[in-house]
């Protein structure tokens, strides 16, 4: 729940790990939650990276995973 794996197809992987990632999520407005969504750090690879999407503090614990419709657009210059 909540966490992603990005894969590059086979044949193209990026000649580096120097890419830009943006990571959107959606969120209905009835709920208006706290969600953040962020690539893991030192995931970033020629093949890929991983990424998570959890709510906020809760009240009670730092944050929870949770699954959300999301979108994943990379750059690169390469």
């Amino acid at each position: 729940v909540g966490r992603y794996t990005f894969t590059f197809p086979p044949a193209s992987p990026r000649p580096d790990a120097q890419y830009v990632v943006q990571l959107t999520s959606m969120e209905t407005s009835g709920l208006l939650d706290d969600v953040i969504i962020q690539v893991q750090d030192g995931t970033m690879a020629t093949t890929g990276f991983n990424y998570f999407i959890h709510e906020q503090d809760n009240s009670g614990n730092p944050g929870t995973y949770r699954d959300r419709n999301n979108f994943v657009t990379v750059f690169d210059t390469d």
